[in-house]
């Protein structure tokens, strides 16, 4: 089973090489990883494993 788009989150076939809805290149770098090592998936807010929490990531700069 693939894993989803580490941009946009959708759901790629398996003979997907790019993702259908944001072109972004589709790889092993897709693949999530936990700081304990465990891959997750990009919907997860939680590792599994260890249970730390994921925050979601933002393009916004965030200042003050």
């Amino acid at each position: 089973m693939p894993v989803p788009c580490k941009s946009c989150g959708n759901e790629p076939r398996e003979e997907d090489l790019f993702c259908r809805q944001c072109g972004e290149e589709l790889n092993e770098d897709n693949v999530l990883e936990c700081e304990c090592g465990a891959e997750v998936q990009h919907e997860d807010n939680f590792c599994h494993q260890c249970g730390a929490a994921f925050e979601e990531e933002t393009d916004e700069d965030i200042s003050h």
